[in-house]
């Protein structure tokens, strides 16, 4: 009797357990579907951003929102990325990944920072987040030029 008590207790105890882990590492091919998304949302291919979006996504909203994030960086291509930081997270069997790519456009530095979530086996792209900082000089990350 007290040994079918304590396996009760201990099922209990662990049905309850959740886990969440998070740490810094960068996966290669998620950061070329990072640079591939970006390079989609220049050259207008806003199915292909669409089509890799997680269910966790309004097709029609992200479709709404993608014009005004291009309008953000009129350019047709991107320079090569820098990786500025990466995570990878599982949260109680949930995995995830972000990753921070900065473009250094002519006149402008483009931070990109993109969610993925893993969907049964698949990476999808949770969101995706623009940050324009004007330089006017081309002088930014990656530029390759020094003055």
């Amino acid at each position: 009797m007290r040994s079918a008590l304590t396996a009760a207790a201990a099922a209990i105890v662990l049905a309850g357990c959740q886990y969440s882990t998070s740490y810094s590492g960068s996966n290669s091919e998620l950061n070329a579907e990072a640079d591939a998304v970006y390079e989609h949302l220049l050259a207008g291919e806003d199915q292909a951003i669409i089509d890799g979006m997680s269910s966790e996504n309004n097709q029609q909203l992200v479709a709404q929102q993608l014009p005004m994030l291009r309008d953000m960086v009129p350019f047709e291509t991107a320079p090569d990325p820098i990786v500025l930081s990466s995570n990878q997270t599982n949260d109680n069997g949930a995995r995830g990944y972000t990753v921070e790519q900065s473009y250094s456009h002519p006149d402008r530095i483009v931070v990109v920072r993109s969610e993925f979530v893993q969907e049964d086996d698949t990476w999808k792209l949770r969101g995706i987040n623009l940050n324009v900082e004007m330089t006017g000089s081309g002088q930014g990350p990656g530029s390759g030029t020094v003055e």
